[in-house]
């Protein structure tokens, strides 16, 4: 079973730092609280530091502001 964080680094075409994160007790919970000297700190370079970092906030702006529902019935 994949994990939430396999997920989201897989759409960013990022599996490569799975094992990296997951070495590091860092599940998506956690990465969606990393910081840009965070993940530095543990060597991930800055070309997908800053595509996971830009991926983080558009799933936090996501998650603050869902769309609104829309009541399909007629």
């Amino acid at each position: 079973e994949t994990s939430p964080l396999e997920t989201f680094l897989a759409s960013l075409h990022m599996e490569d730092f799975a094992a990296l994160l997951r070495q590091e007790k860092i599940d998506l919970e956690a990465l969606m609280l990393c910081s840009d000297l965070d993940l530095r700190s543990i060597s991930v370079p800055l070309g997908p530091r800053e595509k996971i970092l830009g991926a983080v906030r558009r799933r936090r702006q996501a998650m603050e502001r869902p769309p609104a529902l829309e009541d399909t019935e007629l």
